[in-house]
């Protein structure tokens, strides 16, 4: 499966250390390069900066050959969906509302950093449980019911294990 990923889920799963998951669940992982940029820019955490310049094989940047500014988004989130659309990805990573919505209406399959680490705790990766507890210390904002969706889904499907 090859993915196009925003900085949210990026930067999450960095800060919560469990970037190590993106490669165990999916061959490619696509990196925009404005992206990139936000991941590295002079005010983003050291720990990102360091994570991209030894990323892994699995991780590769690229940029767009065509950025579609009628899309009414930031230029990472506007980048990662033209790009999703140009390499006919298998799935988007991301997190913020508008950007899912329009990747939806354009026919591209979106995950963002819950589901992503929901389909590593169903690989048995990690424990969802202790992660989202993890996540929700971070500013990444874990709604309740989100929150409490995503346990339950785990937990009925370790049952029926």
């Amino acid at each position: 499966m090859i993915v196009v990923s925003d900085a949210s889920p990026i930067n999450y799963l960095i800060e919560i250390g469990h970037i190590d998951v993106l490669p165990l669940l999916f061959q490619r992982i696509i990196i925009p390069r404005t992206v990139a940029e936000e991941l590295t820019a002079e005010r983003a955490p050291q720990r990102n900066k360091q994570w991209l310049a030894n990323a892994g094989e699995h991780f590769q940047i690229v940029a767009a050959r065509h950025f579609d500014p009628s899309l009414d988004l930031d230029p990472g989130e506007t980048e990662a969906i033209c790009l999703a659309e140009e390499l006919h990805s298998d799935a988007l990573l991301i997190d913020e509302v508008e950007g899912r919505k329009v990747a939806t209406r354009r026919g591209i399959q979106v995950f963002g950093t819950v589901g992503v680490l929901e389909f590593a705790a169903y690989r048995g990766h990690i424990s969802l449980d202790e992660t989202l507890e993890k996540l929700s210390q971070t500013r990444f904002f874990l709604a309740e019911k989100l929150r409490s969706e995503a346990l339950e889904r785990w937990r009925t499907w370790k049952v029926s294990q």
